[in-house]
């Protein structure tokens, strides 16, 4: 009888794929999630390690990668610049035990050979601990220690967690962004009250902080979701709550209405693609398909009599506004964003050319409702859009004839801050197309 053949195992498979990349005596990385084997079929595996994969190579300078989808495990090779393995693996460390998926996460590094650099050979003597009980790992996972239902509830928290301060982190700062911008167009800044005089940067600065932290419940909406496809009806019972609160917060003070509607869409969307297996590439895609499944119910809320200033618009001229944003997958936002990726940054050059590019490509309520007359409409649209090269002295002279004609571009503004957070979160959760 022949010698019976011994199925090749993922760490097998994982260091001949190793050797085989291993192509220099440069540093490599070879990462994958730091879960129980048994629970990898879960999203998180896919998450965890496509998260880092745009992680790491922000932080290090990177030459060459390799992605592996793989049922047993997801992981990916990283050929890194360097030929010095134990501050790289100084670096990893740090990384592992510090950043918030830290301890999700394994980044083992090799340096001309298969075996791995251990923590030891760093100079660092402290093992990994459990995440649930802070006992070494490897020992609470030998007597099984824990649950799986134990393991997942924590991987899941920890997850959920990471991702909604996230979005408070970025949305603040889009809003922050875009409140900083000077000169505006009759918008709010920080030495203009612009054509509003109910509001002031500090007002809108404070229901910045606000919002944002409101939006991690959308986080939360999207994530814990069981639903598969329209979320609208779960959106607009948590919109209407927030909504009033917002309000309160202001004193009244209509703020950020309409962002605070076209967020509530972005974020629950988001937090239902990450917690649903949606491969990296497919991320932003599925995003933007999920805002516009579940904004489809918009066109019902026209039917009514007409009530908000929205509503009486469509009513009388056909204009969708914010709903229609949502209902065609942030269109104009994605132009905006198209803008911001040519500029590659978030300059204020950077940030007033696509605002001008909202201004032409949609029809803002505020703007209109202000101009009175079409008329009006047409000439203030066709004098902001004039601008086809970023002229300082030419947008201040244009944003003094707003502010003197009681002017602003509200809704174009708020469509500006969801172009910023979408390339916010390109940048740190799709990646480039």
């Amino acid at each position: 009888m022949g010698d019976r053949i011994i199925p090749k195992t993922k760490k097998d498979r994982e260091q001949e794929e190793l050797k085989a990349y291993m192509v220099d005596d440069n540093v490599y990385f070879v990462v994958h999630a730091n879960v129980p084997n048994n629970l990898l079929d879960k999203y998180y595996d896919d998450f965890l390690v496509e998260y880092f994969y745009l992680y790491l190579k922000n932080e290090f300078k990177v030459i060459g990668d390799k992605f592996v989808y793989d049922n047993d495990g997801s992981y990916f090779f990283l050929h890194l610049d360097s030929k010095d393995p134990i501050f790289l693996k100084q670096r990893t460390v740090r990384i592992e035990e510090t950043h918030p998926l830290g301890r999700l996460i394994d980044i083992d590094v090799y340096h001309k050979t298969t075996k791995s650099i251990r923590r030891e050979d760093a100079g660092l003597k402290l093992r990994r601990k459990c995440f649930i009980c802070e006992r070494d790992s490897y020992q609470c996972r030998w007597e099984k220690t824990h649950t799986d239902l134990e393991y997942s509830t924590y991987i899941q928290t920890i997850i959920l967690n990471f991702l909604k301060d996230k979005v408070q982190e970025l949305s603040l700062k889009a809003m922050m962004l875009e409140l900083d911008l000077d000169p505006k167009f009759g918008l709010v800044t920080k030495t203009s009250q612009g054509s509003h005089p109910d509001m002031d940067y500090n007002l809108m600065k404070n229901s910045a902080y606000f919002l944002s932290n409101k939006l991690k419940d959308y986080v939360t909406l999207g994530f814990e979701t069981k639903l598969r496809d329209n979320l609208y009806p779960d959106i607009k019972n948590l919109g209407k709550k927030h909504e009033k609160a917002l309000l309160e917060n202001a004193g009244g003070v209509n703020t950020y209405k309409g962002l605070h509607f076209l967020l509530g869409y972005t974020v629950t969307a988001f937090g239902f693609i990450c917690s649903h297996n949606v491969k990296l590439k497919d991320r932003y895609r599925g995003l933007i398909n999920k805002i516009k499944i579940s904004g489809q119910s918009l066109f019902f809320e026209f039917l009514g009599e007409p009530q908000t200033t929205g509503e009486k618009l469509f009513k009388a001229y056909g204009i969708l506004g914010a709903r229609g944003e949502v209902f065609y997958g942030l269109r104009t936002a994605q132009r905006a964003l198209r803008v911001l990726e040519k500029y590659g940054n978030l300059s204020n050059e950077a940030l007033t050319m696509a605002l001008i590019e909202i201004v032409r490509s949609t029809t803002d309520t505020v703007l209109f409702a202000r101009a009175k007359t079409e008329e009006s409409y047409r000439h203030f649209k066709d004098l902001i859009t004039s601008i086809k090269v970023y002229d300082e002295v030419r947008i201040k002279e244009v944003t003094e004839e707003c502010i003197k004609n009681n002017i602003s571009i509200g809704g174009s503004a708020d469509i500006l801050v969801v172009a910023i957070f979408l390339y916010l979160l390109r940048e740190e959760f799709f990646g480039r197309e």
